[in-house]
Parts: C-alpha cells; structure tokens; sequence
C-alpha cells in the first residue's frame, strides 16, 4: 500500500510553484514586526515584548532566505 504524503518525501526538494510569493509574504510580514518594533522601542514599550517581536521577525527572515 503506498502512502502519498511519504512518496512526496522521498522526492527531491525543489522550488514550488508558489515560492515567490511566499517569499514576498514572508518578507512583508518581517517588515511589518520591524514596524511593530520601532514603534514600540520609541513609546517606552515592554522590553520582553520587543525582544520577542525581534525574534520573530528574525524568524521570518530566515525562514523567506529557505
């Protein structure tokens, strides 16, 4: 008995179809935390807020250079 979803494991990993614009999406979600931030760093705001967002925009970064 095959299993789709193991069969497309095994294949090689390439580009989807939809990989620029995931990377776009991606992208512009970082941005909008760096916007986040920013604005936070600048109204005093919760130190443990900001170094989360930092991370998660970290996060989001990297994952669009996959």
């Amino acid at each position: 008995m095959k299993i789709p979803h193991l069969d497309l494991v095994r294949e090689p990993v390439s580009a989807p179809p939809h990989q620029p614009s995931l990377s776009r999406w991606l992208e512009t979600q970082s941005r909008v935390v760096e916007l986040w931030i920013e604005r936070l760093v600048g109204d005093g705001g919760d130190p443990r807020t900001i170094a989360v967002l930092q991370q998660h925009a970290a996060f989001l970064r990297e994952a669009g250079e996959l």
